[in-house]
């Protein structure tokens, strides 16, 4: 599989929230933090990216969305509202896209603080601690998508409930 074979298989969504926040976070965090992330290659590079984006995007969704939403800095529409609306206005499903991109750098910024605080005050804090944070947040990021993937299955089966009936 070639660089080009990967690059057409990643969404831009995937690019924007998770390939580009790891990059930026990679790189700053040496000049930032006083971390260099080993690099081997290109690809090895690549993946790092993406591994690193995907801690970053899903801190964004566990934490910064939930927090907000908890003071009241942004509010969301039901969730069945929007697929409504983005199936009348496919616009919106690019704008959610960007949006979640900010959210991702917010999270970004919040990450680099919390690297530049973890190897200036707890360096030789034991690195399974890392292990098991990261286990945390997969696990969440998890337990969320499979949570918006069952709203949207249900969302879809009453439309088709509903379109069922009205044909009959």
């Amino acid at each position: 599989m070639t660089l080009k074979d990967i690059f057409e298989k990643i969404s831009s969504y995937n690019i924007l929230n998770y390939l580009i926040p790891g990059a930026i976070f990679w790189y700053l965090c040496p000049i930032l933090c006083g971390v260099t992330l080993p690099v081997d290659n290109m690809v090895g590079e690549l993946v790092g990216f993406y591994f690193v984006g995907m801690i970053i995007y899903s801190i964004g969704s566990m934490l910064i969305e939930p927090i907000y939403r908890k003071i009241h800095i942004v509010q969301f529409e039901a969730y069945s509202q929007y697929i409504a609306a983005s199936n009348a206005d496919p616009k919106l499903i690019s704008l959610s896209e960007s949006n979640n991109t900010f959210r991702t750098m917010i999270a970004l910024c919040i990450s680099l603080v919390i690297t530049k605080l973890y190897f200036e005050y707890f360096p030789d804090l034991n690195s399974w601690w890392i292990i098991f944070i990261l286990f945390l947040v997969f696990s969440f990021a998890y337990i969320k998508r499979t949570l918006y993937i069952k709203s949207r299955i249900s969302i879809i089966l009453d439309e088709l409930k509903a379109k069922k009936s009205v044909d009959n």
